[in-house]
């Protein structure tokens, strides 16, 4: 693979800082690309990807806008209601639908409000990639304020982005499935025990992480379990036990009595995959812990698995005597070997020397990968 350099600074001028603060965040002033240019690109670099040393001139808090418009109903005034409906009394719910109107219209105002404000923050921030990446975010983990009608949630995910904007995507997973905004936008505030919904379970595996064909139903469907009694209060996410199914799931291969959190950290266990020519890769002598790969028992297996796909049958492994054999990932130190090229070749020479001959395919070998 080619590596791209440093680019010189001689190369780095005006048009270099311009095509920077694009990629970067959304443009610049003449004057912020000639200073950049200026600048040079060791030190304009390190002050986009430094931004936390950067001041934030109107820094957004929880009090930047109204969490009360779209506030649950008190005990009180659930009473109430309950009252009007049983006596049918028409102008006590005549007032409740009022206020509940009112409510929309003002939460509608703050939710254009919240997208001018944010609008004028990437235009002006002088931490333009906190912004851009907040905006990767929003995109990625898309929510539709039509649905949830809560612009306060709407403004506490886009804070959730914003800190968490070059973080890493374990960590924005584990937030996201306690996100009031997500949780409704997917109605996982609505799963629970004996009927699961599957909304957020089947997003979080194809459009949040390892995409179409890397997954099954079953895997959605256990997923779901794991999620149920995911919900939230108000603004607070809460966990309701009660909601829960505590029975065994199976999930991309792992067994347990998952929750959550556990379903996240079986996604991540999965491998990007990565498709090599054989054909391409140097001819080395097999390395002894590749070796040691062949014979490891059903107890060492993890979930990296190095495998030859049949395109005809969709089956995949190293067919051996004891049948499909998966290569599978014993420790740190065989993951990191899985990254080096050259190891993909022992480990394909490792499974032949073996016995196992690779099922029919188009002659690539096929690596999931660790994040």
């Amino acid at each position: 693979m080619h590596r791209l350099g440093r680019i010189r600074d001689e190369d780095f001028g005006y048009e270099q800082a311009r095509h920077l603060l694009w990629r970067a965040g959304f443009g610049g002033s003449p004057q912020q690309i000639q200073t950049l240019a200026e600048w040079g690109a060791e030190r304009s670099v390190e002050y986009l990807l430094g931004y936390d040393a950067v001041t934030d001139p109107e820094p957004p808090t929880p009090e930047s806008f109204d969490r009360s418009i779209m506030r649950p109903a008190t005990e009180e005034e659930r009473r109430d209601y309950r009252r009007a409906q049983q006596v049918r009394d028409e102008n006590t719910l005549a007032r409740f639908r009022l206020r509940r109107q009112e409510a929309q219209r003002a939460d509608r105002r703050q939710m254009r409000d919240i997208q001018r404000w944010w609008l004028a923050r990437m235009i002006s921030t002088p931490r333009p990639l906190q912004e851009k990446m907040a905006l990767f975010w929003h995109g990625h983990f898309a929510t539709s304020y039509r649905t949830i009608e809560n612009s306060y949630h709407m403004f506490m995910q886009n804070q959730l982005f914003r800190t968490r904007a070059t973080g890493n995507l374990a960590d924005m997973l584990f937030q996201i499935i306690r996100d009031p905004a997500m949780l409704a936008y997917l109605d996982n505030n609505e799963s629970r025990k004996g009927s699961p919904n599957e909304n957020l379970a089947r997003e979080l595996l194809e459009l949040f992480t390892l995409g179409v064909g890397n997954y099954s139903e079953r895997d959605i469907k256990e997923g779901a379990r794991a999620l149920t009694g995911y919900s939230f209060d108000d603004d607070r996410f809460v966990f309701r036990e009660n909601q829960h199914d505590t029975g065994v799931k199976r999930i991309l291969g792992s067994s347990g009595p998952f929750d959550g959190d556990d379903f996240v950290k079986a996604i991540l266990a999965q491998r990007l995959i990565r498709v090599l020519d054989p054909n391409k890769i140097p001819d080395e002598n097999p390395d002894p812990k590749i070796m040691n790969l062949v014979n490891i028992t059903a107890e060492e297996r993890a979930s990296h698995t190095i495998y030859k796909a049949n395109p005809k049958d969709g089956s995949s492994g190293y067919k051996g005597r004891q049948g499909i054999f998966e290569l599978m990932e014993l420790n740190a130190e065989i993951r990191d070997l899985a990254f080096n090229t050259a190891a993909v070749a022992q480990i394909r020479k490792a499974a032949l020397s073996a016995g196992m001959r690779p099922l029919l395919g188009d002659g690539k070998i096929k690596i999931l990968k660790g994040t």
